[in-house]
């Protein structure tokens, strides 16, 4: 490990995963993930996405996550209908998924970056 993050908001994605250089779009309606982003974007818009083992579960917990996600930048977040946000992101580095805080509004992780050697 390299640099371990703390407290970066998280989003658990259904059926895709986001590596690093990819510069993917992806839409959210959970209102977690919704309210992850919002956090997101308040701060330094890096998020911590990781991809979710059951597509069908509505609300994971950490046992319910593959324990390598990807530290992301969001460039863009559009709102449209029905209460979906598509958002814009570029995948920045590998991280561990060290710690998962599930707070009310939206999922909190601590992740560990890799080095890059």
């Amino acid at each position: 490990m390299s640099e371990i993050l703390k407290n970066i908001p998280a989003v658990a994605l259904r059926g895709m995963t986001i590596l690093p250089a990819m510069i993917v779009h992806f839409d959210i309606s959970r209102t977690k993930s919704i309210r992850a982003i919002e956090e997101a974007m308040l701060k330094e818009q890096r998020l911590f996405v990781v991809t979710q083992k059951d597509p069908d579960l509505s609300d994971p917990e950490l046992d319910d996550l593959y324990h390598i996600g990807t530290i992301v930048e969001i460039k863009q977040v559009v709102k449209l209908p029905q209460n979906i946000f598509r958002v814009l992101a570029e995948g920045l580095e590998r991280a561990e998924l060290l710690d998962l805080t599930e707070t009310e509004e939206y999922l909190v992780v601590d992740a560990g970056t890799f080095s890059q050697e």
